[in-house]
């Protein structure tokens, strides 16, 4: 540990690219933790599902409804009601352990942030 502080202390190039890693984390963080205090898991699950489609060749997806419910820092069976709901409108098909891509235009549609009917209410969250 002491080389670390020390490394960090006289290498201002370490230092900076350590510093820039944990801003941008930090930016992310309160990022997350503003979608999920502001919008519904639908939303959000399809804000998910775009950013895993970027990152991923092709419009199928491997991931589970576990694994979807930990990013998004919420329940399984929300999760499951949510990809029902995103299936209801045709964006996605959901199979065991896995998404595909059917309409990015409706996904897209589905995770924009700018509509008002995305909010959560007073009530907590809107009906599916």
């Amino acid at each position: 540990m002491r080389s670390a502080t020390i490394l960090f202390e006289r290498n201002l190039t370490f230092r900076k690219v350590i510093l820039d890693y944990l801003s941008k984390l930090f930016v992310q963080a309160a990022g997350i933790s503003a979608a999920r205090a502001a919008f519904d898991l639908p939303t959000r699950l399809a804000r998910l599902i775009r950013m895993l489609h970027q990152r991923t060749d092709g419009d199928t997806i491997d991931i589970t409804h576990y694994d979807i419910a930990r990013l998004l820092c919420t329940g399984r069976p929300g999760v499951t009601e949510a990809l029902h709901h995103l299936e209801g409108i045709g964006a996605i098909r959901a199979t065991r352990g896995s998404i595909r891509i059917r309409d990015q235009l409706l996904l897209s549609q589905a995770g924009d942030l700018n509509s008002p009917d995305r909010l959560r209410n007073g009530r907590g969250l809107r009906r599916l």
